[in-house]
């Protein structure tokens, strides 16, 4: 596809803090359980915000990223270089 001038970049986001879980029903003491087991795994000892998976994918949008292709981009606070190969 390179030669056809497409790029294919992957964002791969980690925990990110959205309305997704509160809109499928899970109580408040459930999400909060779970929101500080994403914090207390991930290095950087916080979750996402979708500004920041926003700003990657604009990166990638953008002529900035003119010769970025075949790259992948976890933007998950480390919790990526946590998990066994």
């Amino acid at each position: 596809m390179a030669p056809q001038g497409v790029r294919v970049n992957s964002v791969n986001p980690g925990f990110v803090v959205t309305n997704i879980h509160r809109n499928i029903g899970i109580v408040d003491e459930e999400y909060n359980g779970m929101l500080q087991r994403a914090i207390n795994s991930h290095p950087m000892g916080r979750v996402g915000d979708v500004t920041e998976v926003a700003e990657a994918v604009a990166f990638l949008a953008s002529s900035k990223a003119s010769f970025t292709t075949g790259a992948l981009f976890p933007i998950d606070g480390g919790k990526h270089n946590l998990t066994p190969r």
